[in-house]
């Protein structure tokens, strides 16, 4: 018994000897190096689109007002598209796509085969890149795979085959006739592949969840049942699917994206840094050129896919 009160007090003195050893630090995080973050892209038969921000801190709140001041969004910024022959100015405008306030044109499409300059003026800075819009693939079959125990819901499959002549980079977009008004990546699933062990084979992209359209940060409350029916495909629905070849760069932009997102948080791996192909400092970001074909695909109500012209 008097061991244990002994022990005890002993346990008490290193306590009260700790907490009045303990005071308050702060630390001055230094801010970042200011930075043009640019995304932009530009499609076979569609007008260039641009979207500008400025970076943010690693530990700063983001939310919708934040999100705001970020925005680069005036008519002081000159933006301008040119294939080397012709060339045209964007002017801002607002776009169906997250975060909506961007520039784009009504005068100037993307052609296959060509490459295309991008020229940004900004804050007495000069930025640019170079992309070019590779020959699109055909999509060859489409399939629907319902669930084992909700069979009006599941999740799609497409195959097509690889060209083996060149190496290839491909991206896979989405878009739900009636729900959404722009093509989005594919909710949790990496939307890029190569074709490093696949080349001159048929390629798949299978389980695919409907694109991802909304900003996530700013994810509103929702049951179960209803956050499983906004990422997954239903009987009778009709889905774009948009199969795009991308450039070396492009590619490596998204890979790139993916590794760090993978990597993001993880003490045992080195942080993933991703390739922009901006030039201008300080800059970040990616001006990329998709060649596309798109395939609208019914899921009927017997789970079958037909294809619509």
């Amino acid at each position: 018994m008097k061991k244990n009160a002994i022990i005890i007090l002993i346990l008490v003195g290193i306590f009260l000897a700790v907490s009045s050893c303990e005071k308050d630090i702060s630390i001055d995080l230094p801010r970042p190096e200011d930075k043009l973050v640019v995304e932009g892209y530009i499609i076979n038969g569609e007008f260039p689109y641009v979207f500008l921000t400025k970076n943010a801190g690693y530990f700063d709140m983001v939310d919708s007002a934040s999100l705001i001041t970020m925005m680069v969004f005036s008519d002081s910024v000159k933006i301008t598209v040119s294939d080397g022959t012709n060339s045209t100015q964007l002017s801002p405008a607002l776009l169906p796509l997250f975060p909506y306030l961007g520039y784009t044109c009504n005068d100037f499409k993307g052609e296959v085969g060509k490459t295309y300059r991008l020229d940004i003026e900004y804050d007495n800075r000069k930025y640019f890149a170079h992309t070019t819009i590779p020959t699109p693939i055909d999509i060859d079959s489409v399939w629907f795979s319902p669930f084992k125990n909700q069979d009006t819901l599941g999740l799609l499959n497409f195959s097509f085959f690889d060209p083996p002549e060149t190496d290839n980079y491909y991206a896979i977009h989405t878009k739900v006739e009636g729900e959404q008004l722009g093509f989005y990546k594919p909710f949790m699933v990496p939307h890029i592949r190569d074709d490093m062990f696949d080349n001159g084979k048929e390629i798949f992209f299978l389980g695919l969840t409907k694109g991802d359209g909304t900003n996530s940060f700013f994810f509103e409350e929702q049951e179960d049942e209803e956050w499983v029916n906004s990422v997954v495909y239903g009987k009778n629905t009709i889905v774009n699917l948009r199969l795009s070849s991308l450039d070396a760069e492009h590619y490596q932009f998204w890979n790139s994206y993916y590794r760090h997102f993978i990597t993001w948080g993880n003490p045992f791996t080195n942080p993933a840094s991703i390739k922009s192909n901006i030039k201008g400092d300080p800059s970040l970001g990616i001006w990329g050129g998709y060649g596309t074909n798109i395939v609208r695909a019914h899921i009927t109500d017997s789970a079958k896919v037909n294809i619509l012209r």
